[in-house]
């Protein structure tokens, strides 16, 4: 069941001044940067994908006290084929996918890249392109469409029924009883997981102009029906899946000038959001402030505001980053500090951000 042009558009939200100073760190490598995460929750070290010419998967130690080396490098592994994407199974361990179709599962505890485990290609003769990970399970997704998931301990691989278009950007929400997919063709699919066969029981294409790709997803930490989207076109929308059956209808903000790369809840408060994308940008949303008379008619908790319809009188946006000619291409939040790639090849660190501090990863 396809349901289009439910787009609920809005003017976007006006951009506040910042209330707060985060500090930027930068440093330049020799490769061309895909994504970068801190390997756990005290964020000494980053584990980051070199592709193009300088195809590898590298590690680097975070270095306060070295202004000229803020990223140390302390290992690299070349690799055959590009690294597409890395999502964090746990503390020091990662799947990345690759540009051959291959998953491999790495360990990066002893200050150096050790691989665990390779799994054969996923998905024919194409690509691993966009993952996502949930107790236990990496879900995989292809240009061509196919969606697989991964068992980390006993390496089994299921087959999704197919969706249309290439596979953009993943989520699982709902206790990992749901998977959203987003697609080149504009489409955002659910699927219910509960029992195979998988396959996809709701979607919309929430998007009036024709194949706005959706290319970032991401599920609020709380809210279990709430997920946001990005679009190739440079949007940001927050959908309530509520009941699977029943109609999609997200709302959406235009945000920056190109590509929206990738959208993060603050995963301790769920009150804060940053989105990254392909005109340079990295952009924090606030709505700590917004009153409960806004948001009590969609819940009970403050973190409804994502969903009222006067987000965009009381959404506070900052720019971390204003447009800039290189794209962000990742961004990943540990406690205040926020981790950011260029697709020039620069690895940046932005730290003092309001974020409510917790032990927990993000």
């Amino acid at each position: 069941m396809i349901l289009s042009n439910l787009y609920n558009i809005k003017s976007s939200p006006a951009e506040s001044l910042a209330d707060f100073e985060p500090q930027e760190t930068s440093q330049a490598l020799d490769v061309k940067l895909r994504k970068a995460l801190f390997t756990d929750s005290i964020g000494e070290q980053v584990v980051w994908l070199g592709y193009g010419s300088g195809k590898c998967v590298g590690l680097s130690r975070c270095d306060d006290l070295s202004p000229d080396e803020p990223f140390r490098e302390l290992n690299r592994v070349e690799a055959s084929s590009n690294p597409m994407d890395i999502c964090r199974i746990k503390p020091n361990q990662f799947g990345v996918g690759f540009g051959d179709g291959t998953l491999r599962i790495i360990n990066t505890d002893k200050k150096k890249i050790e691989s665990v485990a390779k799994i054969k290609p996923l998905h024919g003769s194409c690509d691993s392109r966009v993952l996502s990970y949930h107790d236990g399970i990496i879900t995989s997704g292809s240009s061509n469409g196919s969606i697989v998931h991964v068992d980390v301990t006993t390496q089994k691989v299921t087959t999704y029924g197919k969706f249309h278009g290439a596979v953009r950007s993943l989520v699982s929400f709902a206790g990992g009883k749901l998977l959203a997919s987003g697609h080149g063709t504009g489409q955002i699919a659910i699927w219910d997981l509960r029992q195979p066969p998988f396959n996809s029981v709701n979607s919309v294409v929430p998007s009036k102009k024709p194949l706005d790709a959706i290319t970032a997803l991401s599920a609020h930490p709380a809210m279990a029906n709430l997920v946001s989207f990005g679009t190739d076109d440079g949007a940001i929308g927050f959908c309530d899946v509520r009941g699977t059956s029943g109609t999609l209808v997200p709302t959406s903000f235009d945000v920056a000038t190109a590509a929206i790369t990738q959208i993060k809840f603050d995963a301790h408060s769920g009150e804060h959001l940053l989105c990254s994308s392909e005109d340079g940008s990295i952009v924090h949303w606030d709505v700590s402030g917004i009153p409960s008379t806004e948001y009590l008619s969609v819940g009970n908790s403050r973190q409804a505001a994502w969903l009222a319809e006067s987000l965009s009188d009381w959404v506070k946006l900052s720019s971390l980053r204003s447009k800039c000619f290189s794209a962000i291409n990742s961004i990943d939040i540990n406690n205040t500090t926020v981790l950011a790639t260029s697709d020039i090849g620069t690895l940046l660190c932005y730290t003092g951000l309001p974020f409510p501090k917790s032990h927990q990863h993000r």
